[in-house]
């Protein structure tokens, strides 16, 4: 019995060590064989992300050994990603920032293993930031303390670059929004948003902007871009931090060693490789550091911090009671020591809080601040100054303050600002500064005095913030309000243009404008207003042909876009016309087309320089205001031009109407009364005209009446004026011109119409006149115009009685009685 127990003890040892065995040994063959499995938060339907992710998971199979990698897309529903993780589905995660940070908290998670690299626009970035724009029209919005109140579209309420970065820039700004905000769920349709003004304010991620400009979809000119910041290695516009691009995690359950090979792998993929191209990257970098995204969730209190954590005094205690013994006792004797200090250097301490309120003003105020000595050295200057001016405290420190002296004002005024600030220990008011890039900017100034001890001045605090853009605004406006009257005033076109450029070149004196039209044929520029350019330069290129290619103005017309020329002397538009620009010494030129309603080209705005010279943002808003203005202007002269032309001529012979014929009669008729001149008229009747349209139909007999007409305009004199009186009958005015003249011309005008020979669908066409002629001259009782037309009329009559085709110049009641 004994010997049986002890031989199945025996066997049961046996299968003990055979199980140790297979555990310490098998397993890692079983390891080494089962795939990893790279989790990645889905943007896009399932196959896409498939698609885009695994040329990936095929590269990291060939660089580790030809272990299977697979790629499993998660999304947001039904806690996907969450659920993965517990059952242990994936191995590595990539995700974005946000949900990393959500993961972190709820989950036992390390940090970032590696951070990607995304290329956008074809810039490759490991960072992104949020965009806070509205539209380039909009003028009451310029700073992020006007966005309270308005109405802001975003992205989606869980974009970190789409909304939750604007929101924490906005707070740490001090500012608390208070207006409504639509979710729009994609970036370019919040652009539209605002662009269409369906939204004051959009929040966009970083690269959008660039990237619809690329495509060609927006214009940067409408894009207006608050709190703006600049970082030299992000090539991307942005107004808030810049926050890491997703992280690559890996899970708890993989081992340090293949932690090393996947990490070793994605650190050498190039952005040239395929897998790179297909996942848009440009590779991975190591990680960045995610704590600013978790100080994001914690102020925005967004997950995983919306909810606030459930804990007790007894578990504080519990974990933290040394720490908490110890800051009891290091408190207690601070309280000692500050009772001491507080004692013993009350005034010390408040000059110190002083001193400290000063230097936090001076740092983070928006104003300008500068100190100078007695003589204008400068001293210090805060941030605010260098971002204004343009120039870096180590550039200025020690610089007399006449470095930022424009132009502007002459030395009178600085004699007298000066004079004023001694008198009264102060100077306030607006002058031009010229900024490091040579731009002249306007500011509101205030310069104190510093003293001593003693009240001896020791040096002055200047500070002062740009106005540039509220003076720019409001000129426009004062020289839109000035056009306006002008033009109800009566003034030309011509005149009025004249005025506007002028005004426009004196907010800047370089400044030389030119407005040029297009011809009726669309295919010519003619000059209309150019007061500083010279007249020879205007004659030439009036009449100049739009094309691609042909100066500024020739191509912005053809192209219907906005053209930059800053060099014409290097530029390949301006290859024919350069030895003509050099002659009259121009430099650059830009050019902006003008449109009316619905797009129709009216022509183009340019401002010419000497020098060659590039745009700054405030220009190219400039160029847009003004055409656009002018557009309106242009539209309405020829909108009364027109008016004018179809109330007093004829639509279809392009001669004078009814109308202006017999008012043309009146006012000759005062003008032979006056001068005691002679003056006849000639009433023209169509002979058969009727026969004309019942045979060959109405389109025939317009045919006619054009022809016609276009012979009598031909025929008469420059003094003479022609029209038509109604259906077939026209009217000839003929100053200075007896009944005997009058007759003579009548009759070789019958005789050039008789000769007509007019084609109309194969058909000659033949026509005569009969002429009736009244003047003056002949004894009539003749004092009105009416009465002179009635007299031509009753000669008419007497021709066609006598066979038509004739000219007469007999009444017809005379021929009776005789």
């Amino acid at each position: 019995m004994y010997s049986r127990f002890f031989k199945r003890l025996m066997l049961v040892r046996f299968f003990q060590f055979a199980l140790i065995v297979y555990i310490c040994l098998i397993p890692k063959a079983i390891l080494a064989s089962q795939p990893l499995t790279l989790g990645v938060l889905a943007y896009l339907p399932e196959e896409q992300m498939l698609e885009r992710y695994q040329p990936l998971a095929d590269y990291l199979k060939s660089t580790l050994g030809n272990r299977d990698v697979r790629v499993k897309a998660l999304t947001y529903a039904n806690d996907e990603v969450e659920k993965a993780i517990e059952r242990n589905e994936i191995d590595l995660l990539l995700t974005n920032p946000s949900h990393f940070i959500k993961l972190r908290a709820t989950h036992e998670l390390s940090g970032a293993m590696l951070t990607q690299v995304v290329l956008r626009s074809g810039e490759p970035v490991s960072a992104f930031g949020g965009v806070i724009f509205t539209h380039a029209d909009n003028l009451y919005i310029n700073t992020l303390e006007d966005i309270k109140g308005k109405q802001i579209a975003a992205a989606d309420r869980r974009s970190l670059g789409g909304y939750q970065a604007q929101i924490y820039e906005v707070l740490h700004h001090g500012i608390e929004l208070k207006g409504s905000t639509s979710f729009l769920k994609k970036h370019d349709v919040v652009v539209r948003a605002v662009l269409d003004h369906d939204a004051d304010v959009g929040f966009i991620r970083s690269g959008v902007i660039e990237s619809l400009i690329q495509k060609g979809l927006i214009d940067s000119a409408k894009i207006k871009i608050l709190n703006q910041k600049v970082e030299p290695n992000f090539p991307f516009i942005r107004s808030t931090a810049l926050y890491p691009e997703w992280p690559l995690v890996a899970l708890p359950h993989l081992s340090d060693g293949e932690i090393r090979r996947v990490a070793s792998a994605l650190l050498a993929l190039d952005k040239s490789h395929p897998a790179a191209r297909a996942a848009n990257i440009a590779g991975f970098n190591p990680p960045a550091d995610y704590q600013v995204v978790d100080n994001l969730a914690r102020i925005l209190r967004v997950p995983p911090y919306e909810k606030s954590p459930e804990f007790t005094l007894s578990d504080i205690w519990s974990k933290h009671h040394d720490g908490l013994i110890a800051m009891a006792i290091s408190f207690a004797i601070i309280i000692a020591l500050l009772s001491l200090l507080w004692q013993r250097n009350h005034q010390l301490r408040r000059s110190a809080e002083g001193l400290r309120r000063a230097a936090s003003v001076f740092a983070n105020t928006s104003e300008a601040i500068s100190i100078t000595d007695v003589h204008g050295a400068i001293l210090d200057v805060n941030k605010a100054f260098e971002e204004i001016t343009g120039y870096s405290r180590a550039e200025v420190i020690g610089q007399n303050s006449q470095v930022l002296k424009s132009s502007f004002q002459d030395d009178a005024f600085y004699t007298e600002m000066w004079a004023s600030l001694v008198n009264g220990h102060e100077w306030h008011g607006e002058l031009w500064n010229r900024h490091k890039d040579g731009q002249n900017y306007a500011v509101q100034l205030t310069i104190g005095e510093i003293h001593n001890d003693k009240g001896e001045i020791e040096g002055y605090v200047s500070s002062f913030f740009d106005i540039t853009q509220k003076l720019f605004i409001s000129a426009l406006e004062e020289i839109r309000a000035k056009a306006m009257q002008s033009t109800l005033e009566g003034a030309s076109l011509n005149t009025t243009l004249d005025k506007i450029l002028k005004d426009i070149e004196s907010l800047n004196p370089k400044f030389m404008c030119s407005i040029l039209l297009l011809d009726k044929s669309g295919q010519h520029l003619m000059s209309c207003s150019a007061p500083s350019l010279p007249d020879a330069y205007n004659d030439v290129i009036n009449g100049i042909e739009i094309g691609d290619g042909i100066g500024s103005c020739g191509t912005a017309a053809f192209r219907q876009e906005r053209v930059i020329v800053g060099d014409i002397q290097q530029h390949p538009y301006w290859a024919e016309f350069k030895e003509l620009a050099a002659q009259y010494e121009l430099g650059s030129c830009w050019s902006e087309p003008i449109f009316g309603k619905k797009g129709r080209l009216l022509g183009t705005f340019a401002i010419y320089h000497r020098t060659p010279t590039i745009p700054v943002a405030r220009d190219l808003d400039l160029i847009a205001r003004t055409a656009d203005f002018i557009s309106l202007l242009i539209e309405e002269q020829q909108a009364e031009a027109e008016l004018k032309r179809l109330a007093t001529v004829d639509e279809l012979t392009a001669l004078s109407n009814r109308r202006q014929l017999l008012s043309t009669v009146r006012t000759e008729m005062k003008r032979a009364a006056r001068y005691n001149t002679a003056l006849s008229f000639c009433m023209i009747d169509l002979d058969h005209f009727k026969q004309t349209n019942d045979q060959y139909g109405h389109d025939a007999g317009d045919c006619v009446l054009k022809m016609v007409a276009s012979a009598m305009s031909d025929f008469i004199r420059t003094a003479d004026a022609v029209g038509r009186l109604g259906g077939e009958e026209f009217g000839i005015i003929l100053p200075n011109t007896t009944q005997t003249d009058a007759l003579i011309l009548a009759e070789r005008l019958r005789s050039r119409i008789e000769e007509l020979t007019i084609s109309y669908r194969g058909n000659l066409l033949k026509v005569t006149v009969s002429i009736g002629v009244s003047s003056i001259d002949q004894g009539l009782d003749v004092s009105q115009g009416d009465e002179l037309l009635s007299a031509a009329d009753r000669c008419l009559y007497h021709a066609k009685r006598n066979g038509r085709n004739k000219v007469s110049g007999v009444p017809v009641e005379l021929y009776t009685s005789g």
